[in-house]
């Protein structure tokens, strides 16, 4: 099977379509994410987002749910687009989608309201645990909770102080120290093609288990498990997981984008070093037309994968998801 047949899924049922978006101060050097404040990912890091309403487009979707979980707004733009098909002893197999968006700037929601909104919910997490958005240095008393000193401000003008959400608690997060231990591991993969303003898209395989007490102590001693709520453990095939990229940064990121890359495909290969991934696979000039054919788990480069692919992507989608 070539990389290209890897992602012709589209036979299998689509269940659900999701949102996953990123704020990234290139700046700053860092990426704003929140802490799951509920539920089965309770303490878990990633970006916002969720479950698209069938009566809204996907980018609505991005939008509301940025409102709702971070009390901002931003010009989002997409940037990603992840499938993942599972398998269940309990039903048939079936397909999720996932559309990543980023902006590189975003303006706070009325801050009364942010708050009423916020105090009218209960976390189950206790604000001290989510709310450090200072610069930590190695003499200060204060810690990060998870990662001493990485959640700072930059000593500029800049929103470093957010309101939590019953969902998410936002915090900016330097790149070079995001909190794997507490994030989806394997989608660390695909993290230097979002920063670096990459179109891509990527396939993962999953088998569903009950939860019990043996899975949850292989769930926590495994990179390729994960918990997806409180009955199901998620187990990855990782040698069916394919990763594809575009070898230019799309051009809304480059028009939206305060700071200018020159070099991209350096770019790339200097963010994959930065959260601590290393390979050939993170440049385009590592790769001839010859080896897009060839059966691998590292991203390769594709040399259709753009803006206008991403878009006419997601609205086929669109059509999809609302049949």
């Amino acid at each position: 099977m070539t990389d290209e047949n890897a992602f012709d899924v589209g036979h299998i049922r689509l269940r659900m379509v999701y949102t996953l978006i990123f704020i990234h101060d290139k700046e700053s050097e860092q990426l704003l994410i929140g802490q799951k404040q509920r539920g089965a990912l309770l303490g878990q890091w990633n970006g916002f987002g969720g479950k698209v309403e069938r009566l809204e487009t996907i980018a609505e979707s991005a939008a509301r749910e940025l409102k709702e979980e971070a009390f901002i707004s931003a010009p989002l733009f997409p940037i990603g687009f992840i499938q993942w098909v599972v398998t269940s002893p309990d039903q048939p197999t079936y397909r999720d989608v996932m559309v990543v968006f980023k902006a590189f700037t975003f303006e706070l929601l009325d801050t009364a309201a942010a708050a009423a909104a916020a105090a009218s919910t209960s976390s189950s997490l206790t604000p001290e645990l989510v709310t450090v958005h200072k610069t930590l240095d190695a003499s200060s008393s204060l810690q990060h909770p998870l990662d001493k000193g990485q959640v700072s401000d930059r000593k500029r003008d800049r929103i470093t102080r957010f309101t939590p959400s019953d969902e998410m608690a936002p915090a900016w997060w330097d790149i070079d120290h995001l909190p794997w231990e507490s994030m989806r591991i394997n989608h660390k993969v695909w993290y230097p093609l979002m920063l670096a303003d990459r179109p891509y898209r990527g396939i993962y395989w999953y088998e569903t288990t009950r939860a019990s007490t043996e899975t949850t102590k292989s769930e926590a001693s495994s990179s390729n498990t994960q918990r997806e709520n409180a009955q199901e453990i998620y187990t990855e095939d990782p040698k069916k997981r394919r990763v594809q990229f575009g070898k230019n940064a799309i051009q809304t990121a480059s028009r939206a984008d305060p700071v200018q890359d020159l070099d991209v495909d350096m770019d790339l290969r200097a963010y994959a070093s930065r959260i601590g991934i290393s390979g050939d696979c993170y440049s385009t000039l590592a790769y001839t037309d010859t080896k897009l054919s060839e059966q691998s788990t590292e991203p390769v480069p594709s040399s259709f994968l753009d803006e206008k692919w991403l878009r006419e992507t997601i609205s086929k989608l669109e059509k999809e998801w609302t049949l």
